[in-house]
């Protein structure tokens, strides 16, 4: 039982199996069974995977599909290309989470990152306001903004707010 004399060495105890035998229990499974199959699993090649999911602000540009746009939708794509090149690691995470639902880049079956598919709606004034559907990973944007500054605000007030509703159906 936890009392004042022994919580640090209780707590001690707890992280050390959450962190340290729970993970190399895994790792030892995992690796037994990758050997068995002819595949190693070294340090480089884990250390390679988490470098293709850590997103950067070039990355999550270059993963950005836009359909055919007109010259209101491209000035709004190029507000957010703008917008995504100026955000602090923490909330190029965020902006990742609402729009894919990972705070990571997600792979393909080759490897290689997942596209975010841009498509733009007529909503203006008050409703106006981006829309990401995670499950496709698909981000609506409104075709009009008034200046960058509009747009960069309306965003961050999104990504800000922490308060996202998954719906399903």
């Amino acid at each position: 039982m936890p009392n004042k004399d022994n919580i640090r060495q209780i707590i001690g105890e707890i992280a050390h199996k959450e962190l340290i035998q729970q993970p190399m229990y895994v790792k030892e499974c995992w690796f037994n069974q990758l050997n068995l199959l002819g595949f190693t699993l070294g340090d480089s090649t884990i250390d390679g995977i988490y470098s293709k999911l850590r997103p950067t602000n070039k990355k999550v540009v270059n993963i950005l599909k836009f359909p055919k746009m007109d010259e209101v939708q491209t000035i709004t794509s190029e507000f957010l290309k703008k917008f995504i090149r100026d955000l602090p690691c923490d909330v190029l995470s965020k902006f990742l989470r609402f729009c894919t639902g990972s705070d990571n880049l997600t792979l393909d079956h080759d490897g290689n990152p997942k596209d975010i598919s841009v498509i733009f709606n007529t909503l203006k004034g008050l409703e106006r306001r981006p829309v990401g559907h995670t499950c496709g990973m698909v981000l609506e944007m409104p075709s009009e903004y008034d200046s960058f500054l509009d747009f960069r605000s309306e965003f961050n007030n999104i990504l800000k707010s922490d308060v996202w509703v998954m719906d399903f159906v």
